[in-house]
Formats: structure tokens, C-alpha cells, sequence
């Protein structure tokens, strides 16, 4: 058997399972703009470099060091929407965030060497796009060149208006958190 056949029988196995749980086949669509998921990404890259000293920390201590988690509450809307970026800008690094916080939260019985490797493991993770830049979230491989630069303008157009006018960018996010919400059960 292939490995496009294999793939093929998985995906057919996973929707089968997502219906018999009373799920569509298929997870809802990303959609949050690239724009406002560059910004969400922007937002959030103070977090990555908090998370990278924090672990050097705890690597040079040989220690799982006391931090105030309640100081990531913060950002966990932001990664949400972050990892629902249409074209899947900023995928990873939303989810080596998640993940990085997840075991500070709960490091559970491991030592702290582990706790130091997982960590870096979803800091890694993160890294892969910390450099991305707005071009990465807003490029579709399937539109033409005429087509990517129109999407290019919008998407830069947007990003402007966004980050200068505070009040259109939290209600296009409370619009967004709440579309969020009205979904996030069938994912």
C-alpha cells in the first residue's frame, strides 16, 4: 500500500471518528486575517523571549524555578487566534508557546534536566517562525504573482490601520475571540 493510500485511509478514519463524536468531518476553517495574526504574532514575541530566559535559568540553576504563570493568562486569547491564522501563519510558534506554557504550569514529577528539555523542545518549536515577517503570513503559494501582490497591499493596508487605531484592532479581536468561541467545540 502507497503512502498516499495510507494517508488517504487515515483521513477517512479521522472523519469518520470526528462524526460518530457528532463532529463535522472536517475542523472549522482558520480565520483570522493574516494582519491580525502578524500583530497577535508580534504581541506575543516578548513571551518567546521571557520563556528562553526563563529556561537558561532553570539550565544554569539545575532547578525547576518558581514564575508567575498568571502572567501568561495574558497571552493565551492572543495564541489561540494566533493558531487560527488563515494560511497557518505563526502555527508553530503559537504552539510551542502553548506547550512551553503548559509544562511551567504543570511540570508534574520531572527532573529539572526534563523539565529544561521539554521546554526547549517547545521553545523550538516556536523559534522555527520567530523571525517570520508579515510577507510569511500573507504569501499563498496558490495565487499568481498579480493575485499575491493585491493580497500583499490589502494585507499591508490593514496591518496599518490595525496598528494605528487601537479601537478598530481590540473589535475586530473581540469579534474574532467571540467567532472563537462560537466554534471552538467542534474542533
Amino acid at each position: 500500500m502507497s503512502d498516499i493510500v495510507k494517508m488517504k485511509k487515515e483521513i477517512e478514519e479521522l472523519s469518520a471518528d470526528r462524526v460518530s463524536r457528532g463532529l463535522p468531518p472536517s475542523p472549522p476553517d482558520n480565520f483570522v486575517s493574516p494582519e491580525v495574526g502578524f500583530i497577535l504574532f508580534e504581541r506575543c514575541k516578548p513571551l518567546f523571549d521571557i520563556l528562553v530566559k526563563y529556561a537558561k535559568l532553570c539550565d544554569e540553576a539545575q532547578a525547576i524555578l518558581p514564575i508567575d504563570v498568571s502572567k501568561f493568562d495574558s497571552y493565551t486569547d492572543d495564541l489561540v487566534l494566533l493558531g487560527r491564522t488563515v494560511g497557518n501563519g505563526g502555527m508553530a510558534f503559537a504552539v510551542g508557546l502553548k506547550g512551553a506554557i503548559m509544562t511551567i504550569k504543570s511540570p508534574g514529577g520531572k527532573s529539572p534536566d526534563h523539565y529544561v528539555r521539554v521546554l526547549l523542545n517547545y521553545l523550538q518549536i516556536a523559534g522555527l517562525e520567530v523571525k517570520h515577517v508579515i510577507s510569511t503570513f500573507a504569501y499563498n503559494y496558490k495565487l499568481d504573482d498579480s493575485e499575491q501582490k493585491l493580497l500583499m497591499e490589502k494585507v499591508h493596508t490593514n496591518y496599518e490601520l490595525y496598528k494605528s487605531d487601537e479601537a478598530v484592532l481590540n473589535a475586530e479581536l473581540k469579534r474574532l475571540k467571540e467567532h472563537y468561541e462560537s466554534i471552538k467545540h467542534l474542533y
